[in-house]
């Protein structure tokens, strides 16, 4: 048949027409999955596998009021997950706090103060803000856990309720309020916070901090100030960050850190990661860190390999960003190296939709990582961070901190 007979281009046009229909039914597809999204997938009883039961009762466009929907529960937005063999595994962290969602009726002041950074940072800041508040004698506004940012600001732009997650479902805040600091947590952005506190209380009520990097040369006099401030609430604003803060010592402000453990759900789903890990070493590699960047991989090579690590354990292997995997080659050359990708599918499924979007999921894989880290056998990383201080820190509290006990385990000096 010819190619410009009649029979072909009516069969051209058919076949355009066709992936035209198709185009447009896949168009509303992906749509109706965006649109998802905002909304949980809830029912009365525990209805495994229900994949498309939606309550739109309590939904509002501008806070994350789904936080506040319990078990069960899951966001369908991931193609890599199946969820026929997932969903029914899932179970939404509970809450481990007895007090209302930003509550305002706590007699007393109140501080709240804007995070940014990892999660590693962001808990570091929420630690030292409860400690602040047992100082002054406040209650402490508790912010969600958001996605990594650079600045505090780019925090606070943040509007959409899938780049958060509530604090004290990651957390036992149960076990932190032991400290004797009143916490609030909240689950919704900061900046809805402190419009409903003007709101409540009128806007010279609020008293703005704003946190510099010269601030220590000051502080002694601030908190004095602050303490006398009858102020219903001190609003720090500005890259909250607790080495810029040196009147108080580290002993004191690390106290907070003998309450801090994760929730149940949390330790149970990384504790049995790591299980399936059997006996291995951990490694972290602050890839971000530009003491690596003029590292040579041979050289670090080396430097673990004098760390007395039995090679004929795994290492397993965290990073802080995405990096090339084969400046890991000559370290690969000595151990077996594994990493996330390791771990069986069904369980990283289960830990990545914990969390409600792939905006939060990939940040909040540095708290398995943690996880992992404080079960191995031993631990080694050449430079200290807040994701790495804290691994240590479990590491060194084992039984408090709820991850595995290694029977192998041996301190590195």
């Amino acid at each position: 048949m010819p190619s410009g007979s009649p029979d072909t281009r009516t069969l051209a046009q058919s076949f355009k027409l066709y992936l035209q229909r198709v185009s447009a039914v896949l168009f509303w597809v992906i749509i109706f999955r965006e649109f998802a999204l905002f909304f949980t997938f809830q029912s009365g009883g525990q209805h495994e596998g229900t994949l498309l039961s939606f309550s739109l009762q309590d939904f509002t466009p501008s806070s994350p009021a789904w936080f506040d929907v319990e078990l069960p529960y899951v966001f369908v937005q991931d193609e890599s997950i199946n969820e026929t063999d997932t969903v029914s595994k899932i179970t939404f962290p509970g809450r481990t706090c007895d007090v209302e969602y930003n509550t305002m009726d706590i007699p007393g002041n109140y501080l709240i103060y804007s995070p940014s950074g990892s999660y590693s940072k962001q808990r570091v800041q929420m630690e030292y803000a409860i400690f602040l508040g047992k100082v002054l004698n406040r209650t402490v506004y508790i912010p969600l856990i958001g996605k990594k940012t650079t600045f505090w600001s780019h925090y606070n732009a943040m509007k959409k309720a899938i780049n958060f997650f509530p604090m004290d479902r990651i957390l036992d805040f149960n076990r932190l309020c032991e400290y004797g600091t009143r916490l609030v947590p909240l689950n919704i952005p900061v900046s809805e916070m402190i419009a409903s506190f003007k709101e409540k209380y009128d806007e010279t009520k609020i008293k703005r901090v704003i946190v510099k990097r010269r601030y220590e040369q000051r502080e002694r006099e601030l908190i004095k100030a602050l303490k006398m401030s009858r102020k219903k609430l001190l609003h720090f604003e500005g890259d909250f960050n607790p080495n810029f803060y040196k009147v108080f010592s580290a002993s004191e402000t690390h106290a907070v850190r003998q309450f801090l453990r994760y929730s149940e759900i949390i330790l149970s789903l990384g504790n049995s990661i790591a299980a399936t890990l059997g006996s291995y070493n951990g490694l972290y590699l602050p890839f971000c860190s530009q003491h690596y960047h003029m590292k040579d991989p041979r050289v670090f090579s080396d430097i673990v390999g004098k760390e007395g690590f039995d090679n004929s354990l795994p290492i397993y292997v965290s990073a802080d960003c995405d990096f090339d995997k084969n400046w890991l080659s000559p370290l690969g050359e000595k151990f077996t190296l594994i990493s996330s990708d390791t771990i069986p599918k069904t369980l990283i499924d289960q830990w990545r939709l914990i969390f409600p979007s792939n905006q939060i999921r990939i940040d909040m894989m540095s708290i398995m990582d943690q996880v992992v880290l404080a079960s191995a056998n031993r631990f080694f990383t050449n430079e200290i961070s807040y994701f790495s201080e804290w691994v240590n820190f479990m590491r060194d509290h084992k039984e408090d901190s709820g991850v595995l006990s290694s029977t192998m385990s041996i301190p590195i000096e």
